[in-house]
């Protein structure tokens, strides 16, 4: 499963000395103090630098989830809060306590924990959100190819279908994707909402004729997407153009890097999608923007009301 820094833009991002860095720190700490009010059961751990202390101060920032094996074997997910709360030297028991920008905090904390899930592969548990949370990515996709050439009606759709269909992928070791799990996945696909009425039958035809091997995820999404337009079109949609637009549509944690790591990234998409449609701080930007206009589609409000109660579950009081 794809964590941010091994997607292929965020492989592109030299982590290795922040990684012994912190592998130095995390590996010294308590890090049951180092998770604040977000404790996780298992062994894989999440924890949070705020800068409390001068070694946490001396550490470079980085921008997203990052992933640390302990001396034991077991993962630690860490992330960099130092931006988003106040300057102490104490170390307190909750972030709410010391967070100057709450909505930025809680897009880390949610992106954090849902990495923890994927690398211990229980997405599973999230099987609720995953239709409105592809759907969503298959709007969004065919908005932004939108930008890049006017689409006709029957081009996004056609875009909407591919998108969804990649996105759903997302869930899966595309490598060792079986017949049975593409066929779910087309099944899933064709039983979600999108925004154009068209029978099963050929939004299942539609399905088929995408083909995603797993060897280039993001390369094949461009191929599909550019196949679906008429060939004047097409030549002007590259990963280049795709990713140039992505740059504008997020103003929170991570800036332009977060879309774009979000294209192959499931934990980064949620939270994404999470942030802009619960947060008024992010819901005037452009991705906000774009999933209100489509909220019924979506079916947002099943998202927003579900990660609620999926974080506040671990949150403690």
């Amino acid at each position: 499963m794809q964590t941010p820094y091994n997607t292929t833009y965020g492989s592109l991002i030299n982590t290795s000395k922040i990684s012994n860095l912190l592998s130095k720190y995390v590996n010294t700490v308590d890090l049951n103090e180092l998770e604040y009010e977000y404790p996780l059961p298992g062994d894989t751990r999440c924890v949070y630098i705020t800068g409390y202390n001068d070694e946490e101060r001396s550490l470079p920032v980085w921008e997203h989830p990052i992933v640390i094996r302990s001396l034991k074997g077991n993962d630690i997910v860490v992330s960099d809060l130092r931006t988003y709360v106040k300057k102490t030297d104490v170390l307190e028991a909750r972030l709410s306590d010391i967070a100057k920008n709450q909505a930025a905090v809680d897009f880390i904390v949610m992106n954090s924990i849902l990495t923890v899930d994927f690398i211990n592969n229980d997405w599973v548990k999230h099987r609720a959100i995953i239709k409105p949370t592809t759907t969503a990515m298959g709007v969004w996709l065919s908005g932004m190819a939108n930008t890049i050439s006017l689409l006709t009606p029957e081009e996004t759709f056609n875009i909407e279908i591919a998108t969804t269909m990649y996105a759903n992928l997302l869930y899966y070791d595309r490598k060792d994707i079986s017949h049975s799990d593409k066929e779910t996945v087309i099944a899933r696909v064709v039983s979600s909402k999108h925004a154009f009425k068209l029978s099963n039958k050929l939004v299942k035809e539609r399905c088929e004729k995408y083909i995603y091997s797993g060897d280039s995820p993001l390369e094949e999404l461009v191929i599909n997407i550019a196949n679906s337009m008429s060939s004047d079109k097409a030549k002007f949609f590259t990963i280049d153009s795709l990713i140039g637009v992505m740059g504008t549509v997020w103003y929170g944690p991570g800036g332009s890097e977060t879309p774009i790591i979000a294209l192959e990234n499931v934990s980064t998409w949620i939270s994404l999608v999470y942030a802009a449609i619960s947060s008024k701080n992010y819901s005037k930007s452009r991705i906000g923007l774009l999933l209100s206009k489509n909220s019924r589609t979506i079916d947002s409000k099943s998202i927003e009301k579900y990660l609620n109660n999926y974080i506040g579950d671990i949150k403690v009081s």
